[in-house]
């Protein structure tokens, strides 16, 4: 039997809602599935969903029985592109390796599968898991209103999450980046992983839905003396962008390549995966001449939100798929799809002078692959 609901849980309001509310950080609409089976052979995965999607989350588990098992496996790898914490490096039948990776032997059962996915992702993540379990012995629920996510994020998390449990060991060595662990805060059993959507140290705290504030109290209680703040949407649009995370649905969606997304990092092609043959025939046909690009403009007064075209030498070459001003970087900051004739790449970037139109004017900016901001994710594995 597959159930699926989706429950509209909003930024952080009133107080009396925290206990049903996902953190300031949220993103809005939050679903979730479960897929279990009849039995299991000891796997046990947590999924990242493409681009490190932080808040707004579709949550998900999976067991099977060993013959379908690998099926129902499969359509997980085709939906998520890349595994959380260090699992891809660990054989699958492994459970007790497993348990350890995740730190998860007083956690869920070991066949369980927990997928994590944006909310703009939530129906086609139904359909291909339906499609890839088909007539196996595994069912689809819903369990979006038993879990609540608050999001701890900044260059002080790791002292702010020592304060409010300090029998855990928060160090990167014991919790390192895509690190996930069970953990005691406040009293309450949450799941803490080692992730961001911001491009700072941070963690993900996945709590029983109706302990939420309880747990919310005790990080904000916590990070007091650290400076510690609630933060909303335009905060985490701002420092995703300076980061050049993307947002399916948003700055990227189904007609673009993942090549030409910049996310060829997040599949393995000597697997199988829905859309395999096509992305290896666009690896094959050569240097991309279709990328998305991050740009940002060097006068500090013009905004820019959507939809602004791009020129380079004079010439337009894409429009911004999306953006926000960049704090940090001292300007407005954005997510472009660039065409060309020529393959599109850094030194194309450099060679060319880039503008955008804003309103009736034009303004210079600059283009990049990496991203603006801490290229090389120093502070991100802090």
């Amino acid at each position: 039997m597959v159930r699926v609901v989706s429950e509209l849980l909003g930024r952080h309001r009133e107080r009396a809602e925290l206990d049903r509310a996902i953190s300031g950080l949220g993103k809005g609409r939050s679903a979730a599935l479960v897929i279990r089976g009849e039995a299991g052979i000891g796997k046990s995965v947590l999924l990242d969903y493409a681009a490190d999607q932080a808040a707004g989350h579709c949550v998900t588990r999976a067991t099977g029985v060993e013959s379908e098992m690998e099926l129902a496996y499969a359509g997980l790898q085709q939906l998520c592109g890349r595994f959380l914490g260090r699992l891809n490096a660990l054989p699958v039948p492994q459970r007790e390796a497993l348990k350890v990776a995740f730190g998860l032997a007083t956690g869920p059962p070991p066949d369980d599968f927990l997928v994590v996915a944006s909310d703009t992702a939530h129906g086609r993540s139904l359909a291909l898991l339906r499609q890839a379990v088909g007539d196996a012995a595994v069912t689809v629920d819903d369990v979006t209103t038993d879990l609540g996510l608050l999001t701890v994020q900044g260059p002080a998390s790791r002292d702010t999450l020592t304060a409010a449990a300090p029998d855990v060991d928060w160090s990167i060595g014991a919790f390192p980046f895509r690190g996930a662990r069970r953990v005691p805060l406040a009293g309450v059993d949450v799941l803490a992983i080692r992730i961001t959507y911001l491009g700072e140290l941070g963690w993900e705290l996945y709590v029983p839905a109706a302990r939420t504030g309880l747990v919310w109290d005790a990080v904000l209680a916590a990070g007091e003396a650290h400076g510690i703040r609630p933060a909303g949407l335009r905060a985490l649009s701002s420092l995703r962008m300076e980061k050049g995370y993307r947002d399916y649905g948003h700055d990227i969606d189904n007609t673009d390549s993942v090549l030409e997304a910049g996310l060829g990092f997040a599949v393995v092609l000597d697997k199988p995966f829905i859309g395999r043959d096509a992305v290896a025939a666009k690896k094959a046909a050569g240097p991309l001449t279709r990328r998305l690009v991050q740009v940002r403009l060097t006068d500090p007064e013009p905004l820019m939100f959507h939809a602004e075209i791009v020129h380079r030498d004079g010439k337009p070459v894409g429009y911004i798929r999306a953006a926000s001003y960049g704090f940090t970087l001292g300007g407005a900051v954005g997510l472009a799809m660039i065409e060309a004739d020529q393959p599109i790449d850094q030194s194309y970037l450099d060679s060319g002078e880039w503008t955008v139109e804003v309103g009736a004017g034009r303004y210079p900016a600059v283009a990049s692959l990496r991203p603006m901001y801490d290229p090389a994710n120093k502070r991100v594995r802090m």
